[in-house]
């Protein structure tokens, strides 16, 4: 475009719009048109005032002639009117100015902490401040607003250049080139160890997460070895029980079933084990037990432990709240078949020790809901031991003859039957229920009858009472060794022992060795130093009878001897005292104690059994005390060895035993 010549000037006409005020200037030409305002787009009309140099000086009084009138570009419409096209070019080509955007009154973005959405006023962002979740409440900063501008047509967002045209595309970090690089990168850098790696802090809801997968995985971990720990004790158990049940075999042979019926009787009863018809199979083996020890020879050892085992048994299955499986009758069977076990019993010092064994259990028992109490155990011992018939002394207290010779008639002595209720009296006075017992002791005075046997234990129930003592007893030793384990029973020791050897020194009856072994028994490890005397006097007694009497007594040193001194002092003793199959029993019996002593270390399998192949009584006990206390360490080791045995009968006796060892071992 060509300046205007000096002389010239280029007239426009100047004005306001009429609807903002806005100062406008346009060419004199498009006087009388229309036209959009450049501010606030609103249609005006262009005046036809008089126009002015843009110099400032009118253009009426310019003394310079106008400039030739530039032809403009018209065009005819329709109509016949006439549209200007540079006018409307110019309206088009006009900037538009743009409304700026409502700036956003809050910012909503997501909490690093605790992943909840949270919103703060403008006026905050870029600050700091704490989160509006109330389970978080942390300081964290607000990001700064993003101001939208509008878009430029001006400035194109992307190159416009050819697309065959070459780019200065930026290098990747750490990619080979040949430009030289100007530093270091970041990755770099972090690789190097140069720097940390930023890392996003774990939220509260990561850590539950996290917490969840572990806890879930720590579950399926627990419950495999469970299933596993389970498995392999239900195919030991299977395994055992078979191994139990081939035991018994042919029933014409007996030697050593009587232990493995009382084996699996206590395994039955603990597991509420039933046949197929629903009847107790632990009820099943007690009666053949039961039957199989009345067989036995009366005053045989093995016998007595028989029994002594069987009326355990028989007590806890009465002591024991019934399961839902039980019957009534199936309770009153099992007293029933205790009452038949207790007239069993040998009128011998084993009687004794195996009523007071369980008379202990009993009154030292915990308080549980059971149906079976010291009043239950009295009224069974009342009907075990009924008076028998004795030859009524005679004035000059010299016995009379029996009825078969001609003398006076007979009459019932209650002896045995008062000794059993002064023995149980005592082990209550012992657990403390002293009021208990004065009852007792009534009935007691009341049976007894000065012409009839001299209870001894009534004696020892009087002298731990500090009453006064039954009338027309006559001095010796009976009296004596019931004031001696009346004073050991109300824990006198001390004195007892001095009452012995004033009284009883000189003795060496049977009658004061099974005193002297009970008061062993009472005193224990407790009393060591008396109890160990007591057991050198009653060892000094044995020496004059022959090994093969007193087999009760002697089995009862033995265990005294383990149990107060230790296993190593009473091993060696063994064959010295006992005679096979007897010395048998005591190996079995200081099994059991090792196994109590040291249930981390029981004892080895490996000895030398020479006779195992006989399979007797004595053995079959060994054999079933051995693999119970072994499968309570190592359960494995247990299967195998009762496996390894040459007797059918003994495989049998120690499946048994490893079926209750396997229920020790599980706390059943």
């Amino acid at each position: 475009m060509r300046r205007p010549s000096q002389g010239q000037g280029v007239m426009a006409i100047k004005f306001s719009c009429p609807s903002c005020n806005k100062a406008l200037a346009v060419k004199e030409d498009l006087a009388g048109k229309q036209g959009r305002c450049p501010n606030c787009k609103q249609v005006i009309v262009i005046p036809s005032g008089q126009a002015t140099g843009i110099g400032g000086r009118s253009t009426v009084t310019d003394a310079v002639s106008k400039p030739a009138k530039k032809p403009t570009a018209e065009r005819k419409t329709s109509n016949g009117s006439k549209v200007d096209l540079e006018s409307l070019a110019a309206e088009v080509l006009v900037e538009k100015k743009q409304e700026a955007a409502a700036e956003p009154q809050t910012v909503t973005f997501t909490c690093p902490w605790c992943d909840s959405e949270v919103t703060y006023s403008a006026e905050l962002a870029g600050k700091q401040a704490p989160c509006t979740n109330p389970e978080c409440r942390r300081i964290i900063k607000i990001p700064a607003l993003q101001k939208t501008e509008p878009r430029d047509w001006r400035k194109p967002e992307q190159s416009t250049l050819p697309s065959g045209a070459r780019r200065d595309d930026a290098l990747l970090d750490g990619a080979w080139g040949s430009q030289q690089a100007s530093g270091a990168s970041r990755q770099a850098l972090i690789e190097a160890k140069v720097i940390k790696e930023e890392r996003e802090p774990i939220t509260v809801r990561g850590w539950i997460l996290r917490g969840a997968a572990a806890a879930s995985l720590v579950l399926v971990l627990v419950a495999a070895v469970y299933f596993v720990l389970s498995y392999r004790s239900a195919v030991r158990e299977a395994t055992a029980w078979a191994l139990a049940q081939s035991g018994l075999g042919d029933a014409a042979e007996q030697e050593g079933k009587v232990w493995l019926h009382i084996g699996l009787a206590e395994y039955a009863l603990r597991a509420d084990r039933r046949n197929d018809s629903g009847y107790s199979l632990a009820l099943y083996h007690a009666h053949q037990a039961s039957n199989l020890v009345a067989a036995m020879p009366p005053e045989s050892l093995g016998r007595s432990l028989a029994l002594a085992e069987l009326l355990a048994l028989q007590q806890h299955a009465l002591e024991k709240p019934a399961p839902d499986s039980q019957t009534q009758r199936e309770r009153d069977e099992w007293a029933g078949l205790f009452g038949e076990t207790l007239n069993l019993l040998p009128a011998s010092p084993a009687r004794w020790a195996v009523l007071r064994s369980l008379a202990r259990h009993q009154t030292h028992q915990p308080a549980a809901p059971t149906e079976f109490s010291p009043d239950h155990l009295r009224n069974y011992l009342r009907l075990a031991f009924r008076p028998i018939p004795a030859a009524k002394a005679q004035p000059d207290g010299e016995n009379a003859k029996s009825p078969s010779s001609g003398g006076e008639a007979v009459e019932n002595d209650p002896v045995e039957q008062i000794n059993a209720m002064a023995v149980l009296a005592q082990e209550m006075i012992r657990a403390g229920q002293i009021d208990a017992v004065q009852p007792w002791i009534k009935e007691l005075r009341t049976l007894y009858k000065p012409d009839h046997s001299l209870p001894v234990e009534l004696v020892a129930l009087l002298t731990a009472l500090n009453q006064p003592e039954l009338e027309a007893v006559k001095e010796g030793e009976p009296v004596h060794v019931g004031r001696f384990l009346g004073l050991v029973r109300s824990g006198r020791a001390g004195e007892a022992e001095r009452y012995l050897n004033e009284h009883l020194q000189q003795s060496t009856t049977s009658l004061k060795l099974s005193a002297i072994l009970d008061a062993a028994d009472v005193l224990g490890p407790e009393h060591g130093e008396v109890a160990s005397r007591l057991l050198r006097e009653a060892a000094r007694i044995l020496q004059g009878y022959a090994i093969s009497d007193l087999a009760w007594e002697r089995y009862r040193l033995l265990v005294l001897t383990a149990q107060i001194e230790g296993l190593d002092a009473a091993e060696p003793e063994v064959p010295r005292y006992l005679e096979e199959p007897d010395a048998t029993y005591v190996r079995a019996a200081l099994v059991k104690l090792r196994c109590e002593a040291t249930p981390a270390a029981p004892p080895s399998l490996t000895q030398d059994l020479q006779s195992v192949g006989n399979a007797n009584d004595a053995q079959a006990r060994w054999a079933m005390g051995a693999a119970r206390c072994r499968a309570k360490v190592d359960p494995d080791e247990a299967l195998t060895w009762a496996k390894s045995l040459a007797s059918v009968r003994l495989r049998g006796c120690a499946g048994a035993g490893l079926l209750l060892g396997l229920q020790d071992r599980g706390g059943r």
